[in-house]
């Protein structure tokens, strides 16, 4: 019963869980470009 229960819960928020992970996976992206392009131009 307990398991049930755990499984469901876990399906359930599988679907925020991903919408918050893409969510934090594009602003890693953007802040990494940007630091790379920094110090690149700041290299320059």
């Amino acid at each position: 019963m307990v398991e049930k229960k755990i499984v469901k819960k876990i399906r359930f928020g599988d679907s925020t869980n991903t919408v918050v992970w893409k969510k934090i996976q594009i602003w890693i992206l953007t802040c990494w470009c940007f630091l790379t392009v920094g110090i690149l131009l700041g290299s320059w």
